[in-house]
């Protein structure tokens, strides 16, 4: 596989600039940032503790749930700990330059508010993205990296379903990636005309959870003023690539339509992914490629759901080490 060599001066700044900001959250997150950001932990550890009931014995919420049941509270926290060290050293990996230095620190910020420092569901993500790295570290093999990656997604997927959607759309770009320009299009028309062919009820049970869930979002509440409706009723193939398309629109160009400072962070975030997906799209190996080809799958799939920009920065966020790498591709080196 491909490793790069270390420069250790801003790799060590960069560590330990987030892992002291990581420690302040940690340990007086609720004290200094508003309440809607943990608000996702603070349910599941209320269901974990026994003071709320789950909604149903089902979905990822549930499952998350039994994770840190498990585990307690005293280890639950010790797990998010850990976690949160791995992931910042993890991402530091990358970061040899001050450029660097400064794509990863606006990358990691948000995961590090909205999902690192709290047992959630983003916490098990988090594990699952540094799993994938360290297997795509150590294998010398392609395959077998891939085979692994398929099993982490496969067997995190019985728990939270999307995650099988990623792997399958990641399947699927990887197969794009071994055909001409001529193939990839038939393969995008042939996935375009299939959509045609599936009953209505499977476009509502996909983006019409979206509408659900925000009609019942009180007035005022948490990320209100940034949620998103679907403009048609997701009833045909054609209002579901409308609703897609909008969707697409909405969340990665939010200033258009919502101008705050979280909105504004997004946006700036959207920039450095496309500088991002320029680089990639420069790289040839599809080895160098393959965590690239991962993070569009994400993305695409969020695309898909989301219903609101804080959502879909959180999700987006968590799988950030993804992307870094696209920074420095070309300070890759064969490994012996």
């Amino acid at each position: 596989m491909y490793i790069r060599k270390e420069s250790k001066y801003y790799k060590y700044l960069f560590f330990s600039l987030w892992l002291v900001a990581f420690l302040v959250v940690f340990l007086w997150g609720e004290a200094i940032l508003p309440e809607k950001y943990f608000r996702d932990s603070e349910l599941i550890m209320e269901m974990a503790s026994g003071s709320t009931s789950p909604s149903s014995q089902d979905g990822s919420y549930y499952y998350t749930t039994l994770v840190f049941e498990f585990l307690g509270e005293h280890l639950s926290s010790l797990l998010v700990f850990v976690t949160g060290i791995a992931y910042i050293a993890t991402m530091s990996f990358f970061v040899r330059r001050w450029d660097e230095l400064a794509y990863g620190s606006v990358l990691l910020m948000p995961h590090l508010v909205l999902g690192l420092s709290r047992p959630q569901k983003e916490t098990l993500v988090s594990i699952l993205v540094i799993a994938c790295f360290f297997v795509y570290r150590k294998s010398k093999n392609l395959s077998y990296t891939l085979l692994l990656i398929f099993a982490l997604y496969l067997s995190y997927g019985l728990v939270r379903n999307y995650y099988l959607l990623i792997i399958a759309v990641f399947a699927l770009l990887l197969l794009m990636e071994r055909l001409n320009f001529e193939y990839k299009a038939l393969v995008v028309l042939l996935v375009l005309f299939s959509l045609f062919l599936l009953p209505e009820d499977i476009f509502f049970k996909v983006q019409g959870t979206r509408d659900i869930f925000n009609s019942l979002r009180p007035m005022g509440g948490a990320g209100h003023e940034t949620i998103y409706f679907n403009p048609l009723t997701p009833d045909s193939a054609q209002a579901f690539m409308g609703n897609y398309f909008s969707s697409l629109v909405y969340f990665n160009f939010p200033i258009f339509f919502v101008f705050t400072g979280n909105s504004l962070y997004l946006q700036i975030y959207i920039l450095i992914l496309l500088v991002s997906f320029f680089k990639f799209s420069q790289i040839e190996s599809i080895e160098l490629r393959l965590f690239g080809l991962l993070f569009i799958s994400h993305l695409l799939v969020l695309l898909l759901f989301e219903p609101d920009l804080g959502s879909y920065m959180r999700h987006l966020s968590s799988v950030s080490i993804y992307i870094m790498m696209y920074f420095s591709w070309m300070k890759y080196e064969r490994a012996d």
